[in-house]
């Protein structure tokens, strides 16, 4: 199955609706709270900006992402 591409981003959308200043790092535990509010729109952008660190090989709050040690 072919995979469809992503859409346009809105950058700083997750900032802006989680209230958080522009330059300021959203950490993992914030994301992972996002991920499981109420809100449908704040939780895909919450889940995206997680898989997106992961994919990238990027770090949240510290925590170093490997593709090694998925299981």
């Amino acid at each position: 199955m072919a995979m469809k591409p992503i859409g346009p981003i809105k950058k700083g959308a997750l900032h802006a609706q989680a209230g958080i200043p522009q330059g300021e790092k959203i950490g993992k535990s914030r994301l992972e709270a996002m991920k499981n509010s109420g809100n449908p729109k704040m939780a895909k952008r919450a889940n995206f900006a997680l898989n997106m660190a992961y994919e990238k090989g990027g770090i949240v709050q510290g925590v170093p992402f490997h593709k090694s040690k998925v299981i």
